[in-house]
């Protein structure tokens, strides 16, 4: 496991993922990620994110009697015309539902900072180790930001230095916590 992935897995572990929840976002993602389409014999025209997000609902959507809907009621959903970016009440749950099978579109923070601590060694040009330790506390915006997309370069950045400069400083280092 590379560097970059065990800062990302150990930022993951002490954040909380959000997910999309709206009809409106989830129908957005589905657009955007299965953009193919494809035409019958009739000329009709079958949109392959329809078709995906169809196949996702069943299961999940109900009828008032709480039995699942059979994928020609789900089709009807989208159909020209019907195809509204708003949820009824019950509709809402089942976007909720297929959103948290979706890649989370962000993290949030248990509070307003977190703090990574890196132990490493670092080797002199005699070849001479000593250990290190850092600390590096984000607070505010600067630890939102940071959650959303964990590197190391911005994790450097904090801390007031290049990690260009890390790297050929003869330093090595793994994540020991994230708090």
């Amino acid at each position: 496991m590379s560097k970059q992935d065990m800062l990302r897995d150990a930022v993951n572990a002490k954040t909380t993922p959000v997910f999309m929840s709206s009809k409106a976002d989830v129908i957005d993602y589905y657009r955007d990620t299965y953009k193919g389409q494809r035409t019958d014999k009739k000329g009709n025209v079958t949109y392959e994110w329809k078709t995906k997000l169809v196949n996702d609902l069943i299961g999940v959507a109900k009828n008032k009697k709480g039995e699942d809907l059979s994928r020609a009621n789900i089709s009807r959903r989208f159909q020209a015309g019907r195809e509204s970016t708003n949820a009824t009440a019950k509709g809402k749950g089942e976007y909720e539902t297929i959103g948290k099978k979706l890649p989370p579109t962000g993290r949030t923070l248990k509070g307003d900072e977190i703090t990574i601590n890196i132990r490493g060694t670092q080797t002199d040009k005699r070849q001479h180790t000593r250990p290190r330790d850092i600390s590096i506390t984000l607070s505010g915006n600067a630890a939102k930001a940071f959650v959303m997309n964990p590197t190391f370069d911005a994790l450097w950045d904090a801390f007031g230095v290049d990690l260009e400069d890390i790297t050929s400083d003869g330093y090595e280092f793994v994540i020991s916590s994230v708090s």
